[in-house]
């Protein structure tokens, strides 16, 4: 467990001329393909296709999802100031933020979303919203800066899932000292929280528990799943003061809440029905024909 001085990585001074608190960072920039018009597309169709041709392009008719962000700062990382030490002012991660990982650094392809904070004095509470299923928390702090803690709250900010090293290190960490919890089974859907803290900081729930112990994807501990904590019980040891180390915090997702299968929006399937009519109509007057 190091105690040595603590030295923050340059997206600090980045972050703070270029960014606002909280501000979402686009990694890399999106071009949605070019459609060609609906219409044009039915009446290039023959009468025989056309009713098909209206089906598959009414999921033209529902609008996709934006382009998405793939990493977002901490909000106190460009104000020096404590903004999300406790569980009810924890920074709100939204699911337009899980997006299929491509990172080396991370296990597999789940949904993820990538936070810069800035810790080591501090708690740092960050909020998101999920469906049932699996989940994993990936520190990664390469060069390390401060040795980290992960700590994970249900909706009632009770404590299930903590972990402190876990070795040998995964990929993108220095070293076993960063910290990663899962693979976890969240049991429910709703609202979790998960808080960054440094070694010696625990969570004041953690006691008289029960630790079932963790696989990360590759096989290795990670960390411990909790059960009898106090219920409620979501403060730290210390709240501390806003920290100054860099570090990079992945949360991966089986099913970010949002996730599911919408049904067609009535707007749609309206279209269609009118879509479909003309059609039909096409078709019924081709018919006198269909024998020359």
């Amino acid at each position: 467990m190091r105690t040595d001085s603590l030295r923050a990585p340059s997206f600090q001074r980045r972050a703070a001329k270029d960014h606002f608190p909280g501000a979402i960072i686009t990694r890399d920039s999106v071009r949605i393909p070019a459609f060609r018009p609906l219409a044009t597309t039915i009446a290039r169709s023959t009468a025989a296709r056309s009713f098909c041709a209206v089906i598959a392009a009414g999921a033209l008719l529902v609008p996709g999802p934006a382009a998405r962000a793939a990493t977002v700062l901490e909000a106190e990382a460009t104000t020096g100031v404590n903004t999300n030490n406790t569980l009810a002012t924890a920074q709100f991660l939204n699911s337009a933020l899980f997006t299929p990982n491509a990172d080396p650094n991370v296990f597999g392809s789940l949904p993820t979303a990538t936070v810069l904070g800035l810790g080591g004095g501090d708690v740092d509470f960050f909020s998101f919203s999920a469906n049932a299923g699996i989940a994993y928390f990936d520190i990664d702090d390469n060069p390390e800066t401060f040795d980290t803690m992960v700590s994970l709250f249900d909706a009632n900010g009770t404590l299930i899932g903590f972990d402190d090293d876990s070795s040998p290190a995964d990929p993108g960490s220095e070293n076993g000292q960063d910290s990663f919890l899962g693979v976890f089974n969240l049991p429910a859907s709703g609202t979790y929280y998960v808080a960054v803290s440094q070694f010696g900081n625990y969570p004041n729930g953690y006691s008289s528990i029960t630790e079932t112990n963790l696989t990360r994807p590759d096989g290795e501990p990670g960390g411990f799943a909790i059960s009898g904590a106090t219920f409620g019980k979501s403060t730290f040891q210390s709240a501390g003061n806003a920290g100054s180390s860099g570090y990079t915090l992945n949360i991966s997702l089986g099913s970010p809440a949002g996730t599911a299968d919408a049904p067609l929006p009535s707007a749609a399937w309206g279209g269609l029905a009118i879509l479909g009519g003309w059609a039909l109509t096409r078709i019924r007057r081709r018919r006198p024909d269909a024998g020359r």
